[in-house]
């Protein structure tokens, strides 16, 4: 069977709400327009506490990204002034920062040799500490993003809830209004749809 739409259900529900305003005399609309309220509202805050809390996750990710590319751009910062220095022997690799895993394993190779020619240079210690506070940095913006992830998952849950209540809430009503009236046109408009 499929299943309708959030647009599909929520435009029932308005219908639905809609109906029982302008036929507040039917046995329906007494029955169920304080519980086909009560879902609406429910309805409601739940998508738009996930809408919101997808939103602090992905505006997370965007952070943590920016965090990496940070982190790159230092990576190249830290290639040229070792070209400058005739270091040929430098690990050299291309790296996309979106690639995390790479990118953090690219990093420790840099800082590896880095840090055997720590001696060298006085810049090297400079770098050496940027690279591993941006690395802190990406880190902690991964796990901000992991636990936003986590809260968007399980409000998510909610919201299949309540988008079952209101389905299951509306298919309730629709069956009942039906013996209500006369005309089934008159009912037409709170069919729920499918595509």
């Amino acid at each position: 069977m499929t299943q309708p739409n959030f647009l599909s259900v929520t435009r029932s529900l308005d219908a639905a709400l809609a109906f029982c305003a302008r036929n507040p005399s039917l046995p329906s609309s007494t029955a169920y327009t304080g519980r086909l309220t009560s879902t609406s509202q429910h309805f409601a805050t739940t998508t738009a506490e996930t809408d919101a809390a997808y939103t602090r996750w992905r505006q997370a990710v965007g952070q943590e990204l920016g965090a990496l590319r940070q982190l790159r751009l230092e990576i190249a910062r830290v290639m040229e002034l070792l070209d400058e220095h005739g270091y040929d022997d430098a690990p050299v690799r291309r790296i996309i920062y979106t690639e995390r895993a790479d990118m953090l394993r690219a990093t420790d190779e840099l800082l590896e040799f880095l840090t055997r020619h720590q001696s060298e240079w006085d810049w090297i210690a400079g770098r050496v500490s940027a690279l591993r506070a941006l690395i802190v940095a990406a880190n902690d913006r991964r796990r901000a993003a992991d636990s936003l992830l986590a809260v968007y998952q399980v409000q998510v849950k909610a919201r299949v809830s309540a988008y079952g209540r209101a389905l299951a809430d509306v298919q309730e009503y629709l069956q009942d209004v039906r013996g209500d009236v006369r005309d089934p046109a008159s009912i037409a408009e709170l069919q729920l749809l499918t595509l």
